[in-house]
């Protein structure tokens, strides 16, 4: 998963503005919300609303790839992975040891054989960045059996699941994996992205880089509830609206999110950009000399210069560095 953060701080023109025109978080306590497209948001928010021993991560999946391709066939595709997650059981030997059943999960996915029509699920090397959101969706996965790191930790919890191991996510920066929880409370990652094998946080960390601090604010390598999870999984639907410009709903999409993974660090980051963008078409843009903009629309401007700043300054203060920020070894 590829999120590309362009610039990540707002002109400090913009707080000289502010002072002048008056205190930006006083024009913000009497505005009220931009015109709302949070229809998009009010459906992930109620999607995630269900008890946690509810979340039913198929169905999840399902319903916000839907949100990206109103088109898919949601009852082929159900019928497909339940018919999947039959066969890794019946590789396993229909036992419920979870070791066997983690053994045969893997071997079901990775390895070439009867089972998977001697057509193994593989990494796209045509889009190695995963910039596409297309292969993100599971029914595109199922089709191509080539995937990326969204569609293929996806693929594995699903299935994972619905055998009855104890399966959720945990993220990295542009990188997502599996956390397999033991009985005895340990916690294994999974990379599915590399043969659904075994990998210690040290090797996480060595390929995507993090600081102490995002680790420990819960930014990265979080061990999340089911209902996190869910917030992962509909991040492509928030990535899809930043696509095509859609800034409304991508911050309703974002606080909807937050209010569960209050640590999400797309959800911040985009929600950011999102007000950046929307301060950038409508004022920035338009005003070379912003002393120019209508008193009418000054609380409005102060208002998206705000939040973006706010978004940002939260994931910052959790830890998170650009990649591009890190020294190359």
């Amino acid at each position: 998963m590829l999120f590309r953060v362009s610039a990540f701080r707002l002109a400090p023109v913009l707080f000289l503005v502010a002072t002048l025109w008056g205190s930006a978080a006083q024009a913000q306590d009497n505005l009220p919300p931009p015109s709302s497209h949070d229809y998009i948001g009010v459906q992930i928010r109620q999607a995630l609303a269900v008890p946690e021993d509810d979340i039913d991560y198929l169905a999840l999946t399902l319903k916000f790839n839907k949100l990206v391709d109103p088109d898919i066939d949601t009852e082929a595709v159900t019928a497909e992975l339940n018919k999947m997650a039959e066969d890794v059981l019946a590789l396993a030997g229909n036992s419920s040891d979870d070791m066997e059943k983690l053994k045969a999960l893997r071997e079901y996915i990775y390895d070439a054989g009867p089972w998977n029509s001697f057509n193994p699920f593989a990494y796209d090397q045509t889009d190695p960045l995963g910039r596409k959101i297309s292969n993100k969706l599971i029914h595109n996965y199922l089709k191509s059996r080539r995937g990326n790191c969204v569609s293929m930790p996806v693929l594995f919890l699903i299935l994972g699941d619905k055998i009855g191991l104890d399966l959720t996510l945990s993220t990295a920066p542009n990188h997502v994996f599996v956390h397999y929880h033991l009985p005895d409370g340990r916690v294994v990652n999974i990379e599915t992205t590399s043969g659904g094998n075994p990998a210690r946080n040290e090797w996480i960390r060595q390929n995507f880089k993090m600081t102490d601090a995002a680790i420990k604010n819960g930014l990265f390598l979080k061990t999340l509830s089911r209902r996190q999870t869910g917030a992962v999984l509909a991040g492509v639907v928030m990535e899809h609206y930043s696509e095509v410009g859609a800034h409304g709903y991508v911050v309703g999409i974002a606080d909807a999110l937050l209010e569960v993974y209050p640590e999400l660090d797309i959800a911040l980051i985009s929600r950011g950009l999102a007000f950046q963008s929307m301060l950038q078409m409508n004022y920035l843009d338009k005003y070379p000399d912003l002393n120019l903009v209508p008193q009418a629309d000054r609380a409005f401007f102060n208002y998206l210069a705000v939040n973006a700043n706010a978004s940002f300054d939260r994931v910052e203060a959790l830890g998170f560095v650009p990649q591009s920020e890190f020294p190359a070894q």
